[in-house]
């Protein structure tokens, strides 16, 4: 099994993880491998860290589950938003909901067969897919 990262950058939501984590949560496939936290304020700050968001894949079609739930969420979304999943390895993959939203529904589906290999894949590069930031 795999932990991957999350960290979401966004000029309009200052609450698109928590929304995030609520679309992962919800589907079948990740139920119970999703964990939102909010870290303690760091000493001489005022209020909570950024929250993180930390999903667990596993076999079983979880990284497609992953992968379709995420380009779904990032299609819905408005404004300027990027996603930055980071693999155990350090590789990070970067998306940007500007670039998903225009794809027609052949290139979803390319989309998230190519996110769920990534995010599963053993390599250790930064990648770079089509409709990326």
């Amino acid at each position: 099994m795999t932990e991957v990262s999350l960290d979401i950058t966004s000029d309009v939501d200052s609450d698109a993880v928590r929304e995030l984590a609520d679309w992962l949560m919800s589907d079948d496939a990740l139920y119970g491998n999703v964990r939102l936290t909010v870290p303690s304020a760091a000493t001489g700050t005022m209020g909570a860290g950024v929250p993180e968001l930390a999903v667990l894949l596993g076999p079983g079609g979880v990284a497609a589950a992953f992968a379709s739930v995420v380009i779904a969420w990032l299609r819905r979304r408005t404004g300027s938003l990027s996603l930055c999943i980071r693999r155990p390895d350090g590789t990070e993959i970067r998306l940007a909901a500007e670039n998903i939203r225009p794809l027609a529904p052949e290139e979803i589906r390319a989309q998230v067969a190519q996110l769920a290999a990534e995010v599963a894949s053993e390599t250790t590069d930064d990648r770079d897919l089509p409709g990326r930031s």
